[in-house]
């Protein structure tokens, strides 16, 4: 654990993160109680809710010992580590979860409030911060493994199994493909448009809360940035590390790649700042036409496909609150399938995660929406199709 002097007080604090950050000691109960009102601070504002960094790492090892050694540098999906420390002694400690459920009391003396929480562990531990001790904790958690799932209808199908089995109603699950924290969607998918189609089809029609992080619904990609010329805490710290090291992971060391301003039209700076204005971050070069402005005058572009499955999504209402099924008479290696169902109403959702043509059994339902233009009538899916049907 990190400890920094402080000059004034002639004393010692802890920090989880940067050295400008003190952390702050939960189990006092006057720090507790201070934070309490400042979230009524806020709540009596208007605000909706609150995005919870970290929450995990809010308490730490009471006796403050130290992390074992882990060769990992980076944390994953699998990995709670950090600069060859493996976190677990300042991460999910059990009352950290007895917390979320001492929050929501807080947010329920307000109407209609929302928290979500960043996270990070198996989702077998952290439904914790949601229903502890059967008691109401967050409303929900960012899952992120489904950053790092292979896009792969058995991957998926796996990670659909595991959020509903952790996360069954009333709790909900979440979709999370691409953060300020990890390269962007569009680097793991090698650019395919049609694959992301398929994966904001996926993202707004399984049951759960889709999180869509900014630029990509119009596919913005990561820019190559430099570990030396990093501007992110972490990066600098970084900064000893071989570039080519860097360059052989598909995530990225130095969070700036996925941080770069939002791409609005092909005018200098993307739109995001007057022309004579340096940008914090360098703009991508494919800004000229990689924007929101060509975007909207393309009918097939992912934005536009965007509007279409969030239009959908919002007047249906098995697709926002109906029960998901897995439909095993349609699945397969190469495609996943899912009913979503509300009282009498069920529909079919097809994801063919594969580059080929596949044939289906027979379907008796309503062609609504494809990630193509037109739908086959062949009872085919094409490469990376997918498919809404309204079952009869």
């Amino acid at each position: 654990m990190l400890f920094r002097s402080h000059p004034v007080r002639k004393q010692f604090y802890y920090t989880g993160f940067l050295p400008f950050q003190p952390d702050l000691n939960y189990r006092n109960p006057e720090v507790k109680a201070a934070m309490f009102n400042m979230v009524r601070f806020w709540l009596d504002k208007g605000v909706d809710g609150f995005r919870l960094d970290i929450i995990s790492a809010i308490y730490e090892d009471p006796l403050l010992r130290d992390n074992p050694f882990s060769y990992k540098i980076a944390p994953s999906d699998n990995s709670l580590t950090l600069f060859f420390q493996h976190l677990k002694n300042n991460f999910l400690q059990e009352e950290s979860f007895g917390f979320a459920t001492e929050l929501r009391k807080v947010l329920d003396e307000y109407p209609n409030k929302f928290m979500v929480g960043e996270t990070h562990g198996d989702e077998s531990l952290i439904h914790q911060f949601c229903n502890y001790k059967q008691e109401n904790g967050l409303h929900t958690v960012f899952l992120f493994k489904a950053l790092s799932t292979p896009f792969t209808a058995t991957a998926y199908r796996k990670m659909v199994e595991k959020f509903e089995k952790y996360f069954p109603e009333p709790l909900i699950p979440t979709y999370v493909f691409g953060n300020h924290d990890r390269t962007r969607m569009m680097a793991r998918l090698k650019g395919n448009i049609a694959k992301a189609k398929l994966l904001a089809l996926f993202q707004f029609t399984a049951r759960g809360i889709p999180f869509v992080y900014y630029g990509e619904e119009i596919g913005m990609t990561r820019v190559r940035i430099p570990l030396r010329q990093a501007q992110d805490p972490i990066g600098v710290r970084m900064r000893y590390i071989p570039q080519f090291m860097v360059d052989l992971s598909i995530e990225t060391l130095n969070r700036d790649e996925c941080r770069t301003p939002m791409q609005w039209d092909n005018s200098a700076n993307a739109g995001f700042c007057a022309k004579e204005i340096k940008p914090w971050l360098p703009i991508s070069e494919n800004y000229t036409y990689c924007n929101v402005q060509t975007a909207q005058n393309d009918e097939d572009s992912l934005l536009n496909f965007y509007k279409k499955i969030i239009h959908f999504r919002n007047i249906t209402a098995a697709i926002k609150l109906g029960k998901l099924k897995i439909a095993e008479k349609y699945c397969s290696k190469e495609v996943l399938a899912f009913y979503r169902i509300l009282e009498e109403k069920a529909f079919l959702i097809l994801l063919n995660m594969s580059e080929k043509k596949i044939p289906l059994p027979e379907i008796k339902g309503k062609n609504c929406l494809s990630t193509y233009p037109v739908i086959a009538e062949d009872n085919t899916l094409k490469a990376w199709e997918g498919r809404i049907v309204e079952m009869e």
